[in-house]
């Protein structure tokens, strides 16, 4: 469903240490585009954009060709969702930051989240370029799609006030795992480990080449891993988890789990990501793209102790992103 955009509002501060005959003008940020259909009566919300409702900004001077080193006070700034409305989110720099006295152009890159110690992205000396890598808790990695014509959209206090940053959009790859009770297995059958390995581990993304820009790091000896629960789980009423993987990558990614009832029953098995049926079987194999779901379902069925792999039955499923659901919602 489209809506119109519609600009932000100019804020101005008091008179303070600007020059005179100035003002103090803030930085104001929107994103436009179009929203994911929402069921009757839904909304969206602040508390929906992801990554703790944040996005990292450069800016720069306005110069050909762009030198994005060129204006230090908005490096990997952090800007947060103050609202939503008609399908477009708004952004405020914290701490504020405000428009050059003398009027001058600037021109934005932006990304989300910004690059922390913590969350494995790194932004380059550049400036242009975001390098991830997996870490236990990935965030959903995305670029603004104004990105690729940043370089020629300048900014000013005096002309085009309001940044338009455009769609935002994921880089990366949800894998979504459910694990399923089927009505014969045994209730007192416990998930003791489920661990989603790959030797596929890091990324770059260039940020003025929008969908184009991610380049995936070649495998690596040492395998990452995400150990969604190493300790007896009850999934009677079902077990989900999302991981966030590099595009590209399933042929460098398994799936490794452990069953138990206790004392009698005792299964262990390693299920490589190309090796899981596709649902539909007339799709592809599974794959890692960007921005798009690939979901396995775990289903584990009563069977014979003589047989204990037919126990386990695994399908899976590529979904678009754009749920009906804060996780999967298209942002703005």
């Amino acid at each position: 469903m489209a809506f119109l955009f519609q600009g932000c509002g100019k804020d101005t501060e008091p008179p303070g240490s600007e020059p005179a005959g100035e003002v103090q003008e803030l930085i104001r940020l929107c994103g436009s585009g179009v929203e994911t259909v929402l069921e009757a009566g839904n909304t969206r919300a602040p508390g929906d954009f992801p990554n703790s409702q944040q996005i990292g900004v450069v800016a720069a001077q306005y110069n050909v060709p762009v030198d994005w080193t060129s204006y230090n006070d908005i490096n990997n700034a952090t800007a947060v969702t103050n609202r939503e409305q008609g399908g477009t989110f708004y952004f405020d720099f914290s701490p504020v930051k405000y428009w050059p006295f003398d009027g001058s152009n600037l021109v934005f890159l932006a990304y989300s989240p910004p690059a922390t110690a913590t969350n494995g992205l790194t932004l380059e000396a550049s400036r242009t370029v975001l390098d991830i890598q997996l870490t236990a808790d990935t965030p959903d990695v995305m670029y603004a799609s104004n990105n690729t014509t940043a370089a020629t959209t300048p900014y000013s206090k005096n002309n085009n006030p309001t940044v338009n940053l455009g769609e935002f959009r994921h880089a990366l790859s949800r894998l979504i795992i459910n694990v399923i009770a089927d009505s014969t297995m045994n209730p007192a059958v416990r998930l003791e480990s489920l661990i989603v390995e790959t030797t596929v581990t890091g990324a770059s993304l260039n940020l003025l080449q929008g969908a184009n820009g991610l380049t995936v790091d070649p495998p690596v000896t040492a395998p990452f891993q995400y150990t969604l629960t190493n300790s007896s789980t009850n999934f009677n009423n079902g077990y989900a988890r999302n991981v966030i993987v590099m595009p590209g990558s399933e042929e460098e990614t398994v799936l490794k789990v452990r069953f138990s009832d206790g004392p009698y029953f005792d299964y262990e098995a390693t299920y490589p990501v190309t090796a899981i049926q596709n649902a539909n079987n007339s799709g592809p194999n599974l794959v890692f793209t960007p921005g798009v779901n690939t979901t396995v379902n775990l289903t584990v069925r009563g069977t014979l102790v003589d047989h204990p792999e037919d126990a386990i039955y695994l399908q899976g499923e590529l979904t678009d992103w754009d749920e009906r659901d804060p996780l999967g919602v298209t942002i703005n």
